[in-house]
């Protein structure tokens, strides 16, 4: 409606809060008129023109706050997407109803290990905090045992403020920390996604678009990857094959700020939101 229907104005976040209540709070300005191509955003008094068509982005058409150059940023990656996941699998980690119960923290017999959200890194998993006996019927929620059992698969953290996806090729369980990805996408392999996933490019665009820190399928399902050539496509896969060390991650960065074109400027305004 806002969008459609009203020019909208100005929509105003405030630093005070109602008492007694946590949450932040915005006003929203517009008026009964043709829309007008942006509005301005005011956050602790700082001022921006935002265009509308920014919300355009995302099938929910949040209302993000971004600066004039992130805006730019995110049109001109979003504009090299030609793949996306929405045809992939997607699964919840096991809910066990009960973690105290179910959960052990050393191996035994017939315990197998079921990772968390904590234990995901960057491409790789931590060894096990916990080992669980695997019996469905005695868990509040599961998803279908071949997604669980599938390798390789992706796992990622659920709670973050950065996309963190981690490669599973052992058909091991995960718990509801941490969600599962079983990717078909046959333009890119398996570990050029998992390095796309894992860029800054890709959380950059996931905080500015979403702004949550929950990696929701709904809005992973909405990312727009680019079509690479096999010379990039081996760069990558290379990359992400190798040791998982500072530098590594960092060289594949960089190889994808350079598919993408973004200049230095363009990457020191990625690192800041990063770092927010």
């Amino acid at each position: 409606h806002l969008f459609s229907d009203c020019r909208l104005l100005e929509i105003r976040k405030f630093d005070t809060k109602f008492s007694g209540v946590q949450t932040d709070f915005v006003s929203i300005l517009a008026e009964k008129a043709k829309p007008a191509e942006r509005f301005r955003m005011n956050e602790s008094g700082e001022i921006r023109e935002i265009p509308l068509s920014i919300f355009q982005l995302t099938e929910q058409k949040t209302i993000f706050s971004a600066t004039e150059p992130e805006v730019e940023i995110i049109c001109k990656i979003l504009s090299k997407g030609e793949i996306s996941l929405a045809d992939s699998k997607w699964a919840l980690g096991v809910v066990t109803g009960n973690n105290k119960k179910h959960l052990k923290t050393k191996p035994g017999l017939g315990l197998e290990p079921i990772y968390t959200g904590k234990e995901i890194q960057p491409f790789c998993i931590d060894k096990p905090r916990y080992f669980v006996h695997y019996d469905r019927t005695v868990f509040q929620q599961t998803a279908p045992d071949e997604y669980y059992r599938t390798s390789p698969k992706i796992v990622y953290r659920f709670i973050s403020n950065h996309l963190v996806f981690a490669a599973e090729r052992n058909g091991a369980l995960v718990l509801n920390s941490a969600n599962i990805l079983i990717p078909n996408v046959p333009e890119l392999s398996f570990e050029a996604l998992l390095a796309l996933l894992n860029s800054k490019v890709y959380s950059f665009i996931y905080r500015v678009l979403f702004g949550q820190i929950k990696v929701l399928r709904s809005n992973l399902s909405q990312l727009k990857l680019p079509s690479i050539n096999p010379q990039q496509d081996d760069e990558l896969k290379s990359l992400v094959l190798a040791n998982s060390t500072e530098e590594i991650k960092e060289e594949i960065n960089r190889a994808i700020f350079k598919l993408y074109g973004l200049d230095d400027e363009e990457i020191a305004v990625i690192r800041k939101r990063l770092e927010a």
